[in-house]
């Protein structure tokens, strides 16, 4: 639902992406931070995902990914 990608001097803070009592989410993974070729800097705080209440933590939640590997 979120990606950053690139990210210099990002701060994402007091964010919810979907909830568990909002029903099923249909939803791949919440947040994605793709990695880059180049020093990058994000800060995370206060950010909560539906996935960590799931048992699927390739499919949902936070994920950082190399940048080779990200999911188009």
């Amino acid at each position: 639902m979120v990606e950053v990608r690139d990210a210099q001097d990002v701060v994402l803070e007091d964010l919810m992406v979907g909830a568990h009592d909002a029903g099923p989410m249909n939803n791949s993974i919440d947040i994605q931070q793709v990695g880059s070729t180049r020093p990058s800097r994000v800060t995370y705080d206060g950010v909560y995902v539906f996935g960590m209440y799931q048992k699927a933590p390739l499919r949902k939640g936070f994920r950082f990914t190399d940048w080779e590997k990200a999911i188009p």
